[in-house]
């Protein structure tokens, strides 16, 4: 049984977390995005790691491009995948202290026309 929960939980650190939603805002100064459209949001963290990508791009979609975080636009349908570290942030135990914002490892878009 120990077995068993060691590999579930050795799974789970390894899981990918992808998260899609429209960009309400987007934060220049702290490189931040907040996304939002299940009804909850969530603010994001870009480093200058994180890898953005637009996906089928140029003439009728052939191919993909690289963008930089001033390509990323309010109203965007995105998806992120985040970094973690497989545990779970420490709560908050005092005013100084406060739990790490999640950070992206790479976000992507659509290039395509939208439906309207």
């Amino acid at each position: 049984m120990k077995k068993w929960c060691f590999l579930l939980f050795v799974a789970m650190a390894h899981a990918d977390w992808d998260i899609t939603g429209q960009i309400l805002s987007i934060d220049d100064a702290q490189k931040t995005i907040t996304i939002g459209g299940w009804g909850a949001t969530m603010t994001i963290q870009v480093l200058p790691h994180t890898r953005l990508k637009g996906d089928d791009c140029g003439w009728f979609g052939l191919w993909d491009t690289n963008g930089t975080f001033v390509d990323l636009e309010v109203g965007q349908i995105v998806e992120v995948d985040l970094l973690h570290s497989g545990f779970a942030p420490a709560p908050a135990t005092s005013q100084t202290q406060s739990i790490p914002l999640p950070t992206a490892r790479k976000i992507e878009w659509k290039c395509r026309k939208r439906a309207y």
